[in-house]
């Protein structure tokens, strides 16, 4: 056998001295055409040799640089590829390759500066080329030129709307532009914005109910007279059933406003759970007539406030119906849903249908736009318009005036909230460009808002263009947790398994969506079935441990802990739900060995305070003490951070 390896190895060496002789003998042209087979055939080692040859003939050579610097770069060897482009680029400024590969390499070692002038040398080369833009699209995100990094993606998804890449990009910059916005309300800490934020923050968690009902309350307090607060307080206390309250702040918003039609819909749903369907049906007629358009698509009831009586009231429902009742007309169509009569809710929605697209053609019809007589004020009879729900014909009016709202706040105010509540938020973010937002935290809170807004209608797309993408719903997915949006981000996930219900990652992700919505059970489900495709998994193993410790089950937690730490030493803070596993089973030496060893990762005292009480439970007075006072130090650092992010929370 020792004989044979030396002949493998002699047979070795002949065959790299003979290459050796080989390459010296070549001439230029013979060295060019191997180097480009070597590269063709995936070689790029030998490519590199042949290349490093011929710049001994041609060492002024632009494009054998080049040639270099991508066999060094296809070979990860980075370093040499980044002297090789740049002794081209010396050489020649205007080759593709040079620019377009260094610009990459700077970008990813975070040298953005020096990165964008050769991606926008490459796009001028090669304005067809996707990645270069994309690279320069993520090259000015990181110089925070968010302007022109929107426009490069729209600028792709131009040529490919599915370019899902560019979607999920272009969405994640809205969502940090939308965070910025609110970043700034923390300067305005009485103005309710900052409530406002927060409330709907919390809406969707069913256990802060109470926390959302005050800062509502809160925002309603400190903003009296902005339009639509008491209208958010209001749908939340229905969605709560907190139901005499929910009539209370829709009624004070009818006070500020009559023509608020959104107040009128919510207290005819008080009024239908209350039984009283003549008094649904009046304030449901009125909605329609200020805005029928609030009712295209028709708008589903909450299914818990149809009661029983609108079958008693049947008779009486259709008479109104056939006599021309759009409410009528609507409340039958919910009502026969919730029936299941699927014929007559065709029947009855066709007609709710037919009443509203004639409302519809009433709303435009009355009121004609004036001509520009001697009487004429445009700006009086837009607010008008919009004062009155006509949105169109005000917005019509005043974005004539749009030069006016640098000086006119009410003018700005009408146009920023009414492009709001149409959805028309690129032109709100186009309007709010030419105004200085420091006097108005309302519009750092409608820029905020319209970004985020705009960031999920943008994500959504991901999954509208590609909706059996695995790749596209986890990317939504993560989009929507990223920013806390659990129980949504949960719903991709959950469609992405059902394609590929075999994938560890995605069932890890999904598990964790369910852990941070606090469904336990759920979450251990989906680890347990990536342990079971992949039972080296320790990320897997150290949230199933934690889940079962949530669950009041340490001594089943123990093992997976154990595991996560045996596969992956280097992840510490499996050592804190370790420590709590062992001190609930009373082995409190082992319980503060844990501790102890993830101490470091504490980021608001409660590992310092567990390690007081364990160290107080064993006599060792001296360490308890230590341990209180950094416990609390970090208590009072976190405290302030958590006030801080209270006031800015993500949206």
């Amino acid at each position: 056998m020792f004989f044979e390896a030396r002949r493998r190895h002699a047979v070795i060496l002949l065959l790299g001295a003979i290459s050796i002789i080989l390459v010296r003998a070549q001439s230029p042209q013979e060295l060019s055409s191997a180097a480009a087979t070597a590269m063709k055939r995936r070689d790029y080692s030998r490519a590199e040799v042949y290349y490093e040859k011929l710049l001994q003939a041609a060492p002024n050579a632009a494009e054998i640089y080049s040639n270099l610097g991508l066999a060094r770069y296809l070979q990860k060897k980075i370093d040499p590829a980044e002297k090789a482009f740049e002794d081209a680029l010396l050489r020649n400024s205007d080759l593709f390759v040079p620019n377009f590969f260094l610009g990459r390499i700077y970008f990813e070692t975070g040298r953005y500066h020096k990165a964008l002038p050769l991606l926008k040398n490459a796009l001028e080369l090669q304005p067809q080329q996707e990645t270069g833009r994309r690279f320069l699209a993520a090259v000015l995100v990181g110089l925070k030129r968010f302007d022109e990094a929107i426009f490069q993606y729209k600028g792709l998804l131009e040529n490919n709307q599915k370019d899902i890449e560019s979607l999920y990009s272009l969405g994640l910059v809205y969502m940090d532009l939308g965070q910025k916005a609110f970043d700034q309300l923390a300067n305005y800490k009485d103005s309710g914005f900052i409530s406002l934020v927060t409330a709907e923050f919390y809406s969707d968690r069913p256990d802060w109910q109470a926390v959302t009902i005050r800062n509502y309350r809160q925002a309603v307090t400190a903003s009296p007279k902005v339009p639509g607060l008491r209208i958010a307080l209001g749908n939340y206390l229905l969605k709560v059933e907190e139901w005499e309250a929910a009539k209370q702040a829709l009624e004070e918003e009818l006070k500020l406003d009559p023509f608020s039609y959104e107040a009128r819909f919510g207290i005819s749903v008080f009024h239908l759970f209350k039984g009283d369907t003549r008094a649904a049906l009046h304030e449901l007629n009125e909605a329609a007539t200020i805005r029928p358009q609030f009712f295209d698509p028709l708008p589903p009831m909450p299914v818990k406030i149809v009661p029983q009586r609108l079958a008693t009231d049947h008779a009486k429902l259709e008479q109104e119906a056939n006599q021309g009742s759009f409410g009528a007309a609507y409340l039958l169509t919910e009502l026969s849903a919730r029936l299941g009569r699927g014929e007559q809710t065709v029947w009855w929605r066709t007609l709710a249908e037919t009443r509203r697209d004639k409302l519809i053609d009433e709303y435009h019809s009355t009121k004609e736009m004036p001509g520009k007589s001697p009487g004429y004020d445009g700006r009086s009879l837009g607010l008008q318009h919009i004062h009155e729900k006509r949105y169109e014909d005000g917005l019509r009016l005043l974005l004539d005036r749009r030069a006016e709202i640098v000086t006119d706040s009410e003018i700005r105010n009408a146009l920023v909230r009414t492009l709001f509540q149409l959805g028309r938020f690129e032109e709100l973010i186009n309007l709010l460009e030419s105004v200085e937002l420091n006097d108005d935290p309302e519009m750092f809170y409608v820029l905020g808002a319209s970004y985020k807004n705009l960031a999920l209608k943008t994500l959504e797309k991901i999954v509208e263009v590609n909706p059996e993408s695995v790749r596209a719903h986890q990317l939504l997915g993560d989009a929507l947790f990223a920013q806390d949006l659990f129980q949504q981000a949960a719903r991709e996930y959950e469609t992405a398994v059902k394609i590929e219900p075999r994938n560890p990652p995605l069932l890890f992700s999904l598990g964790t969506a369910y852990f941070n919505q606090l469904e336990f059970e759920r979450a251990t489900e989906n680890y347990q079935r990536v342990l079971e495709l992949d039972p080296f998994h320790a990320e897997a193993h150290l949230m199933q441990g934690s889940c079962l410790l949530r669950l009041g089950r340490p001594e089943e937690a123990i093992p997976l802990l154990r595991k996560a730490l045996e596969l992956e030493p280097e992840l510490i803070r499996a050592h804190v739900p370790m420590g709590r596993a062992l001190a609930a089973l009373d082995r409190t030496e082992e319980a503060i060995g844990h501790f102890e060893l993830g101490a470091h990762t504490d980021e608001d005292g409660s590992v310092h305070y567990q390690l007081f009480n364990l160290y107080r439970k064993l006599g060792k007075k001296e360490k308890a003490k230590d341990a209180l006072r950094t416990s609390q130090k970090l208590r009072r650092a976190i405290e302030g951070q958590r006030e801080l992010s209270q006031r800015t929370p993500k949206k």
